[in-house]
């Protein structure tokens, strides 16, 4: 494993054990070869920071500790910061994008600020353990297609339905079971309507002809949404699914396995280390 990837074992693994805040969200940022920064966003600041920061500075002794086990030299830097995120779920948060620069969780000038700059995208959204959307990754695949009629389900902060507002799409859909009240804002005066529902409940054959589908869902979600697509069969000419990060070896071929199987022509593509794949015609 990456010092990165030992560095939020570590530390996850250190806020089961004390229940500082087992729940707590994560993400590190590579500093330098030898220094690295633990970012924790939690709801139960004051007991994960602990008097005068002394449960913070057990989780960075704890991290270097088990760094140094693993043959790493590294040092660790623990920030705490207080949620406070808006819209939360079960599943996802949404930070505002000032802030998530404010407190490293992305870095100026990252793909996924880029991404945000240039379509308007003020939050970015938090998964379980990692940052899920934007993806930069599906606009710069969007950005190459063509057609007049773009569905995008999933759409989160927006960024397929941006993306095909962006590529020259005309009609644009967004469909989600949750749109943040400032994404439905940012959607709809691009002229993108949008749809809050789940996706189980929407017939996608209702948006026939559909030049483009965009789909970026929870894992979780992802061979639902293909069975899905399988038993309703809708005309579509170009689908771009993104299925989880570059990391997760397994999940990544098992869905590739599914949509070779569900669409005669699958472009696999892996960029800032998302997985995505450009199906075009499904089979009979």
């Amino acid at each position: 494993m990456r010092p990165e990837e030992l560095a939020l074992k570590a530390v996850r693994e250190a806020l089961r054990r004390t229940v500082f805040d087992p729940d707590a969200w994560t993400h590190v940022t590579v500093v330098s070869d030898d220094a690295l920064h633990v970012h924790i966003l939690t709801n139960q600041r004051k007991n994960v920071e602990g008097k005068g920061g002394r449960n913070r500075q057990y989780l960075e002794g704890y991290a270097e500790g088990y760094l140094a086990a693993h043959g790493h030299d590294v040092e660790v830097r623990v920030s705490v910061v207080g949620a406070g995120l808006r819209d939360e779920t079960e599943e996802f948060r949404y930070l505002p994008l000032k802030r998530a620069l404010k407190e490293g969780v992305i870095e100026e000038g990252s793909p996924i600020h880029r991404v945000c700059e240039r379509l308007g995208i003020g939050y970015v959204v938090l998964g379980a353990r990692e940052i899920v959307g934007p993806n930069p990754a599906l606009v710069e695949v969007v950005e190459g297609l063509e057609g007049e009629r773009a569905v995008d389900v999933f759409t989160g902060t927006g960024t397929g339905a941006l993306a095909a507002v962006e590529a020259g799409f005309e009609q644009v859909y967004a469909i989600d079971v949750r749109v943040h009240p400032e994404v439905r804002e940012r959607l709809e005066s691009e002229g993108v309507e949008v749809i809050e529902a789940d996706f189980r409940d929407v017939d996608l054959r209702e948006f026939e002809p559909i030049d483009l589908l965009t789909a970026d869902p929870p894992y979780a979600s992802t061979l639902e949404f293909l069975e899905k697509l399988s038993e309703e069969r809708p005309r579509v000419d170009t689908a771009v699914v993104c299925h989880g990060f570059s990391s997760w070896t397994r999940a990544v071929r098992e869905i590739r396995g599914f949509l070779i199987e569900l669409f005669e022509d699958v472009e696999p593509v892996s960029k800032y280390g998302h997985e995505l794949s450009v199906c075009r015609r499904l089979r009979d």
